[in-house]
């Protein structure tokens, strides 16, 4: 009698703590708390409670009231509510899925945003700046009482960034542009893929089109690959030193919000160039700087609170005009910092030009003075080597 109530006792502790132990963290989840606004987002929800059928594929049916224990909305005033259908995983695992459908709001906030709708095609109109929420009725959490979960997401957008996989190319290359753009990954379980992208040069202004694929899923980077040639064989046809110019037309930009109520099309174009041959650091070359007044006369070191002028020539080593931005940088004897500036400009084909910053020195001593040139300002690559030379800073007596 003893060892049966004993046997008894302790099948009664295993079924307990069986109980606790499905009875799992209730969790709403996804894979990412960024979104773009027309991505297909997808949420699980971790709960063994609703797993009603062991042999069976649980499902759920939501629709367009948004009165069921799932819902979703926006934090938009005036957008709806509704409940997606959620499926079980598989037999028995207590992880239910479903997916939500965003849907860009055309017109922006003086537009209609698009209805809210439930069931098995959940979707929903947002405009990046929204937060997209999901929230889960649990009638039993793990402690044994109802709890709200939820799940909250940020619709944005971005500018794509773009970077090549060598530092020059010449014909017969074949070439590898990453472009990253989180907004273009509209789905986390397939590999998406950037269509139509126009890549062209100076002799060959038709050029390709081309696709980008996503590296895997979810990933939001997509590689473009194209060959280079100086014949017409169905490459991209450019001679030396010509620039190779590569047009993405951004769905979603960084500032797609705004254009939204701006223009009928909020799409932007992106331009990426590349020029062929000899290029990087080889592209221009500068003098070593050198120190002048206001008049433009040479002299030989600087006054304390007098202004000089900081001066270099800059040679276009190409054939065509190249855009450009030149640093002029000032360091201390201590390796700091204590002035940077910069020129932008053309630089004419196989040219020189003059660039000169005005610097007024605080302090005497010793400085460093350093010159380079990057081609552009928002998304910068080196194009000259560094010049740089020794000026001395007098006390004005």
């Amino acid at each position: 009698m003893v060892m049966k109530l004993i046997a008894f006792i302790v099948l009664a502790v295993i079924i307990a703590f069986s109980s606790s132990a499905f009875a799992a963290s209730d969790v709403v989840r996804t894979a990412s708390d960024e979104v773009g606004p027309g991505a297909k987002v997808r949420f699980l929800i971790d709960d063994f409670d609703l797993n009603i059928s062991p042999s069976r594929t649980d499902r759920f049916d939501g629709d367009d009231t948004g009165d069921k224990w799932v819902v979703f909305r926006t934090d938009r005033s005036d957008a709806g509510k509704a409940s997606p259908d959620i499926k079980e995983t598989g037999p028995s695992t207590g992880l239910f899925e479903f997916e939500i459908q965003l849907v860009p709001i055309e017109g922006g906030e003086d537009g209609e945003p698009v209805d809210v709708r439930g069931g098995s095609n959940p979707r929903i109109g947002v405009l990046p700046g929204d937060l997209l929420i999901v929230s889960y009725e649990d009638n039993r959490n793990p402690e044994g009482k109802k709890s709200l979960e939820s799940k909250i997401v940020a619709v944005k957008s971005w500018d794509p960034e773009f970077e090549q996989d060598k530092e020059s190319y010449k014909s017969g290359d074949r070439i590898l542009i990453t472009i990253t753009d989180k907004d273009a990954n509209l789905s986390e379980d397939t590999v998406d893929s950037l269509s139509d992208i126009r890549v062209f040069s100076e002799s060959d202004p038709a050029g390709q089109r081309y696709s980008a694929l996503e590296t895997e899923d979810n990933s939001g980077v997509f590689e473009l690959s194209f060959s280079v040639s100086e014949s017409r064989s169905g490459s991209v046809f450019a001679k030396d030193g010509e620039e190779i110019t590569i047009i993405y037309e951004d769905k979603f930009p960084a500032d797609y919000a705004i254009r939204s109520r701006q223009i009928n099309n909020p799409e932007k174009e992106f331009t990426y160039t590349i020029i062929i041959g000899e290029q990087g650091v080889s592209a221009v070359t500068q003098s070593a700087p050198v120190l002048k007044d206001t008049k433009g006369a040479d002299v030989p070191e600087a006054m304390v609170d007098q202004q000089v002028i900081l001066s270099t020539e800059i040679n276009n080593n190409r054939s065509i005009a190249l855009p450009f931005v030149a640093f002029v940088e000032v360091r201390n004897s201590d390796g700091q910092t204590v002035f940077l500036q910069w020129h932008t400009g053309t630089l004419n084909a196989s040219s020189v030009t003059g660039v000169g910053l005005s610097w007024t020195p605080d302090a005497a001593g010793n400085y460093t003075v350093r010159v380079f040139v990057v081609d552009d300002i928002a998304n910068p690559s080196i194009i000259s080597p560094v010049s740089e030379s020794q000026i001395t800073v007098l006390k004005n007596i």
